[in-house]
């Protein structure tokens, strides 16, 4: 009820209406992610009928939509959901979108497709480690809601997108938090977006939408606006100095006339290392050493390592394997000591967690653990028996041509050869 009363002025200016109660809209305790049933294939919705044909629940109408909710998805390179071309009423809501693979990384494909689509509700999901999000486009009528991203190229991807409400989202660490455009009348409310490159982008044909209540911090971007006639009010940056209006950059011209500073504590702790990030002994034994700091405080901090070798003329790695780490003697120092089986080098990455529930995750490093073995692969034994056979001809030709120089017997090569 009080997400209600918060976003319902927004929904009245973008002319949508609020959802009848049983839809379960704005309730704010998240669905626990491991209760989620896994689901191994994609799911494309291309018409209305297809909700059908697939047995989602619900009739489509406003107060029975089209039900997909509480599914976890782990995929490696197709799209978990596409929905298009369809007009019925539907909610995707408490799903767990992760790519495969670990530690998590970028992927390249989008999370949640809408395409052609209206009177939709994304919500409560938790989405990490793909290309984008949430990615909707030539649509009207969306509402995305509640939804947890982090570590994604693009949180928020929305292009030809009208009268939609995007609000009380919260993205953590990524390329773009809101890329926009072709929006119109739309609400962008109460998000958080913080630690990505850029914050909140509105392309040249974003017109008349609404930017307000929304947190965003520590991005080296954080908001641009190309659009015209859309509305700044009310928002919180990070690097807001305190004094009058916040300038958005871009040819709109656009001001937030009552900004406030954002300094919550909301960023996961810092982690600090050297390279290489600790020190390798005598048995093989490498001991990481990383420093992590957070105002307030650690809880985990967790390794990840996968191992090279050079098999032949070809790299060989191991799958990644996650270890605890433990505080040291040393104030913030973290360590852990890994055998290193002989391996050529390790790559890593950290992932810390503060005492708030914040959490942060290094790059991917690499490091050279054995310096004896060789920078490049080995040349493939057919090579080097064709270079052992070509300097032998060449020991022979010589010989031979000395011998004719010096009018050598013929039976002197031989012996020539045979002295060399």
């Amino acid at each position: 009820m009080v997400l209600i009363s918060l976003c319902s002025p927004f929904l009245l200016m973008s002319g949508s209406s609020i959802p009848n109660s049983d839809t379960g809209l704005f309730v704010s305790t998240k669905f626990p992610s491991f209760l989620a049933s896994e689901y191994n294939s994609s799911i494309e919705v291309l018409s209305d009928a297809d909700f059908v044909s697939q047995e989602w629940p619900g009739s489509g109408t406003e107060s029975s939509p089209y039900l997909i909710s509480n599914l976890r998805f782990s995929y490696p390179d197709q799209e978990p959901i596409i929905i298009a071309n369809t007009r019925a009423h539907f909610v995707v809501r408490n799903c767990v979108f992760e790519k495969q693979g670990m530690p998590p990384l970028y992927g390249s494909v989008n999370a949640i497709s809408i395409f052609n689509a209206s009177n939709g509700i994304i919500r409560d999901c938790t989405i990490s480690t793909t290309g984008v999000a949430i990615g909707v486009s030539n649509s009207s009528e969306m509402m995305i809601l509640n939804n947890q991203v982090r570590d994604t190229e693009q949180g928020f991807n929305l292009e030809s997108l009208e009268r939609s409400v995007i609000c009380n989202n919260s993205l953590n660490s990524g390329y773009v938090g809101f890329h926009t455009d072709g929006l119109i009348s739309c609400n962008i409310t109460r998000n958080t977006i913080v630690e990505t490159e850029w914050g909140i982008v509105l392309g040249e044909f974003c017109v008349n939408n609404s930017i307000s209540l929304n947190r965003i911090g520590w991005c080296e971007e954080y908001a641009h606006d190309y659009g015209s006639g859309n509305m700044w009010d009310s928002n919180s940056w990070s690097n807001w100095n305190g004094v009058g209006p916040y300038i958005i950059s871009g040819t709109a011209g656009s001001i937030d006339e009552s900004p406030s500073l954002f300094d919550e504590d909301v960023l996961g702790p810092k982690i600090e290392f050297d390279h290489p990030p600790g020190l390798l002994d005598s048995n093989g034994v490498f001991t990481f050493s990383i420093i992590v700091t957070d105002v307030s405080g650690v809880d985990s901090v967790v390794i990840y390592i996968r191992e090279t070798w050079w098999v032949g003329d070809e790299t060989v790695r191991s799958n990644w394997s996650d270890f605890a780490m433990q505080p040291s003697e040393i104030q913030n120092n973290y360590t852990f000591s890994f055998q290193t089986n002989d391996c050529w080098s390790l790559s890593f990455i950290v992932l810390a967690n503060d005492t708030l529930g914040h959490s942060r995750m290094s790059d991917m490093d690499s490091f050279v653990v054995n310096p004896h073995f060789p920078t490049f692969p080995p040349p493939p034994p057919n090579f080097q028996l064709f270079i052992a056979l070509g300097i032998l001809f060449v020991l022979i030709v010589t010989v031979v041509i000395n011998n004719r120089s010096q009018s050598t017997p013929s039976s002197g090569i031989l012996h020539s050869i045979r002295i060399r």
